[in-house]
């Protein structure tokens, strides 16, 4: 698994590489971030934001997939849980990477 303490050893300059890597990560994150929030805000109404009671996720979900007409939503909300479930047990096996 690569990791900041593998990279470090990889280059000429470690530290202008890493420094460097995660600027570039962050803004590309942050325009992933903000495309993402655009398309909630072109693919869903703002009275249906604002009274549905349910996640924007949900609703963009629905709007773009038509969920309900498939009956998907239990599948996605299991994938939903797996992709989360993928997330803790990253954390949990994280420290055992540093030693």
């Amino acid at each position: 698994m690569l990791s900041t303490y593998s990279a470090k050893s990889a280059g000429k300059d470690p530290v202008r590489t890493i420094k460097r890597a995660g600027f570039i990560s962050l803004a590309i994150m942050t325009i992933i971030y903000f495309l993402v929030n655009l398309a909630y805000v072109a693919a869903i109404s703002r009275a249906d934001i604002r009274n549905s009671g349910k996640l924007v996720a949900a609703l963009f979900f629905q709007a773009s997939l038509r969920l309900d007409n498939l009956g998907l939503r239990k599948y996605c909300q299991a994938w939903l849980l797996l992709a989360h479930l993928e997330t803790l047990l990253v954390m949990i096996s994280l420290p055992n990477d540093l030693v």
